[in-house]
């Protein structure tokens, strides 16, 4: 199996920058706005687009990682609707897919409960957890990627709009992330956007934060 430093290599995954600019959390929501509001553009295909490009490039990944379902770890928010996708997305290109959400599906957005639909009509199956209880859900969490040993785990937790530290069961869940990949079997961690824990300005965790190997951000550098 490959180690660690080839995930991230020309053969794995093109590293090339399109445009190199920096945007800040309040310009990227700016983006969005104009192509919501001014161009027409439904936000929920601004996300079928992030996660179609996702999708492929996790894709290239997989051709040089071990064989074996590809975890992917949602929020309720946006990045977890992403998450949703990259996995429809996944499937679709025939590979297999084991999907968990970390948190109450009464709060997904509406994107993402539409993305939630998608895949589950595409006959993928969603695991749910949902305690409240930070210690429960990494324990819980931390059991599904032992038991399954994923090759790679997806990151679809928390996006961009975080800007505290984080709390609670997706707390649990970023330190059951970190301790699989630092102590089981070496999964690679790709993060959908960008790492779950981390200040999309500053660039600095907000305490824990997924320590990922790989980050397919949107639109622009964060």
């Amino acid at each position: 199996m490959p180690n660690r430093a080839d995930h991230t290599t020309p053969s794995a995954i093109s590293t090339e920058i399109a445009d190199p600019r920096v945007l800040s959390r309040d310009e990227l929501r700016s983006l969005d706005r104009i192509a919501v509001e001014e161009m027409g553009v439904p936000s929920i295909l601004l996300m079928e687009n992030a996660a179609m490009g996702a999708a492929g490039c996790i894709a290239r990944m997989l051709d040089v990682l071990a064989p074996g379902a590809v975890a992917v770890l949602a929020g309720t928010g946006n990045n977890g609707g992403d998450g949703f996708a990259v996995a429809r997305h996944l499937h679709i290109l025939g590979h297999a897919v084991r999907v968990l959400l970390v948190g109450d599906e009464d709060r997904l957005t509406p994107d993402s409960a539409t993305n939630r639909s998608a895949l589950r009509a595409c006959g993928v199956g969603i695991g749910v957890i949902s305690t409240t209880d930070e210690q429960v859900a990494y324990e819980q969490l931390l059991d599904w990627l032992n038991t399954h040993t994923p090759p790679l785990i997806v990151d679809g937790l928390l996006g961009t709009g975080l800007s505290r530290g984080v709390v609670g069961p997706l707390l649990g869940a970023i330190r059951a992330i970190n301790r699989a990949r630092s102590s089981g079997p070496a999964a690679c961690v790709v993060a959908l956007d960008l790492p779950s824990g981390l200040d999309a300005d500053t660039g600095r965790a907000l305490g824990d934060a997924v320590r990922a190997d790989v980050t397919l951000t949107f639109a622009a550098l964060k």
